[in-house]
């Protein structure tokens, strides 16, 4: 039994963590095209 949590403990991927920001910052220029939201989103 203990073999068998070992094993799978390998073979968990992590989850892809994102962070989002809020607050004043959001502005017309960061939803943009090239706006630091799209980068973000893109990764």
């Amino acid at each position: 039994m203990i073999a068998m949590f070992g094993l799978l403990s390998f073979t968990v991927q992590p989850k892809k963590t994102k962070i989002v920001f809020f607050g004043d910052s959001i502005t017309q220029q960061g939803a943009g095209k090239n706006g630091y939201i799209s980068i973000m989103d893109s990764l």
